[in-house]
């Protein structure tokens, strides 16, 4: 239950050494590089050409990954999602640095068949809409570039819409620019356009087509020079070679993808190689030394002092940060505590100063989530499925795996809330024994049946929730003590905690109260009298001291303690939103049981056990879909609202170290 502490370290060393050191670093993974302004004597190294250099290479190798990716995609298991980066020895990195060049080769060949397949797939593309285009003249027996003969014009094209032969003649007939000594013969139609060629005398051509224009005639914008049926056999067969080069470069293609797992590790080295140079371009140095300074957290100083030392000449100081500075923040939890890291994270690092929440938080996550899934056989499949994927896949990713320990945890949570509300799958023990064996066996609950009793649970339900925003403040009361506000103590927690307690002792033997929760409170005298005091120095202590830093302003103290009581309300607000662990917890059971009910609706013949079990797995799949959604977002928000804005901030920056950020492949620990 820790923010680890961070310190500043500061490594001056040989420049003919700086590339093996920082290389080191690089795989250590354990300091974050700090920028420092150039001083007098220090200068820093351009380094945006080799940078950019391997930036490229990477792009490149990403590039080639993708067209094999689409022509010979990588063969993946269903849960390949959960096996990790592909493991690879640390010299391997070494290999491909020593075969870069071929590997850059290979590279560029698919780059070059995937541009030569794309120019070829264009030219397809272009060939076909010249066939799409020459279609309505197939029936046009000379070639598109015939212009006539020696006394003759020929002029084709089209007219807009679908015009018959007579109707084309009456428009001739009425237009008195036509030449006489012509004609005009329609040779294809659609509902788009009607093809036509047309005939005149050599001297008349131009009269001829202007009179055309006038008709919306236009020649057509594709100009074949042979005739148009065999422009398109031509082209129909320059198709099939260009088909034919496709599926050989494509074939070429699949047989370089025999490398696609040097090329994924040669884009990680180039990446890694680019994030080296980077940082060499950041950090400042003579004409001798060079200096590295950053944050490391405190228990992997030595270690890494003592490495460096060992291998190399240089000086390694550590220095405390200071109470101005704002040091990234590194969780370190146990294995209880960790898997919630992630819910932390995503609202917000602690601060300096702040309390890592993380360790609390976890037991009321899964006490809370389990409350509002409570169903034994969901949470068992929850809890094998994780528990499974866990063990079966040892080198998933950090990520995930924290996420798949928080649901493990919580299903066996769910499990044991189950079991206290008699819940497996609903009541379909019950509905099994009674429709299919005629015999009446229960799952006897452990503490009580929700269903039957819903107030009770609704109480507990503002118990855990009253616990859990005391505690809440309570934690804001433990960092005003470490910082030693003894004041900002008594007045914004310990007068909290008596308005409220006082309050809920005075609420408790109250007849609403009873009606509410059928239970019914007597208090003995003195602890009656104990609640109005401690009611009273509660509204008291907060009405004069919310405002205490106006001073001797006593009328704005008045009216900002008036109005800090008045967020009472807002304590209630956040207490009836626990009643959702009743709603959510009702809602599972309530669904399981119905879906039992319709799965039993047919009887127990052998028709009726296949529909109970299908109806049986695909509404209890859905339950448990729908459900478990709704119990992870609402137990999130129990924690980020009702418990963190007790006391929690957040705010900080994430640790960033200098480490090998790798997308294909995981370097061999054993071997750093």
């Amino acid at each position: 239950m820790a923010v680890l502490e961070m310190q500043k370290i500061c490594i001056c060393a040989l420049k003919k050494e700086r590339k093996p050191i920082i290389e080191y670093i690089q795989r250590s993974g354990v300091v974050e590089i700090k920028e420092r302004k150039v001083k007098k004597g220090f200068s820093k190294m351009d380094t945006s050409v080799a940078k950019s250099s391997f930036e490229r290479n990477a792009a490149l190798a990403e590039n080639a990954l993708e067209v094999l990716e689409q022509y010979e995609p990588e063969k993946k298991s269903m849960f390949s999602s959960l096996e990790g980066k592909r493991q690879v020895a640390s010299n391997e990195f070494k290999r491909i640095s020593d075969n870069r060049d071929e590997i850059m080769d290979k590279i560029s060949a698919i780059l070059n068949l995937q541009k030569e397949i794309s120019a070829k797939q264009n030219d397809i593309l272009k060939l076909k809409a010249n066939i799409e285009a020459v279609k309505p003249w197939l029936n046009m027996d000379v070639p598109g570039a015939t212009t006539g003969t020696e006394k003759t014009a020929f002029i084709y094209g089209s007219f807009p819409g679908n015009i018959t032969q007579e109707q084309l003649y009456q428009q001739i007939q009425s237009n008195e620019k036509f030449p006489k000594a012509s004609d005009v013969r329609i040779f294809y139609s659609d509902k788009n356009q009607t093809c036509v060629a047309g005939f005149c005398m050599k001297k008349d051509a131009e009269q001829f087509e202007e009179a055309l224009r006038q008709m919306d005639f236009s020649r057509p914008s594709l100009i074949m020079r042979s005739i148009p049926e065999v422009s398109k056999e031509k082209w129909t067969k320059r198709i099939a070679e260009f088909e034919n080069s496709i599926d050989n470069r494509i074939e070429e293609l699949r047989q370089l993808a025999e490398d696609r797992e040097d090329i994924q590790l040669a884009a990680d080295y180039f990446n890694s190689r680019a994030e080296k140079y980077d940082v060499l371009g950041r950090i400042l140095q003579t004409k001798h030394v060079f200096i590295i300074t950053g944050y490391i957290p405190k228990k992997e100083f030595e270690k890494l002092k003592e490495t460096l030392t060992d291998k190399f000449t240089v000086m390694i100081e550590a220095e405390e940060i200071s109470a101005k500075e704002q040091p990234p923040v590194l969780l370190e939890n146990n294995a209880f505590a960790r898997p919630v890291e992630g819910v932390v994270e995503s609202f917000g690092l602690p601060k300096k100063g702040e309390f890592d929440p993380s360790a609390i938080m976890a037991v009321f996550y899964y006490i809370l989530f389990g409350m509002m899934l409570s169903d034994a056989a969901y949470g068992l499949i929850i809890f094998l499925a994780c528990f499974i994927a866990i063990k079966k896949f040892p080198r998933m990713g950090d990520s995930l795996n924290k996420s798949l320990h928080m649901f493990m945890y919580c299903g066996i949570s769910t499990t044991i809330w189950g079991l206290l509300f008699g819940g497996f799958f609903g009541d379909a023990i019950t509905v099994v024994s009674n429709v299919f064996f005629h015999k009446n066996i229960e799952l006897k609950a452990l503490w009580f049946v929700p269903l039957n009793d819903p107030m009770r649970l609704l109480m507990y339900s503002m118990v855990i929730g009253i616990i859990h925003m005391f505690l809440g403040l309570g934690i804001k009361g433990y960092m005003l003590l470490k910082d030693n506000k003894i004041v900002d103590f008594i007045c914004d927690v310990l007068l909290w905690y008596s308005l409220l307690i006082g309050l809920i002792l005075l609420l408790l033997p109250t007849d609403l109260f009873a009606s509410i929760s059928q239970m019914t409170f007597v208090f003995p005298v003195w602890l009656t009298i104990l609640s109005k005091v401690l009611t009273i120095i509660g509204l008291v202590g907060l009405l004069l001291m919310s405002g205490r830093r106006k001073g001797n302003k006593w009328a704005i103290r008045i009216a900002l303690g008036a109005y800090d009581i008045y967020n009472v309300t807002g304590w209630l607000s956040d207490l009836l939103s626990y009643s959702r662990l009743l709603a959510l917890g009702l809602a599972t059971g309530v669904i399981a049981s119905v879906v039992n009910s319709m799965g039993s609706m047919i009887g127990d013949g052998p028709v009726g056990i296949i529909v109970f079990i299908i109806v049986f797995i695909v509404g209890h799949t859905l339950n448990l879909a729908i459900n478990l959604l709704g119990a992870y977002v609402h137990t999130n928000r129990l924690q980020y609202v009702e418990f963190f804005g007790k006391f929690y901030e957040g705010g900080g920056r994430a640790f960033n170290p200098f480490t090998l950020k790798t997308k294909y492949v995981e370097l061999d620990k054993g071997e750093k």
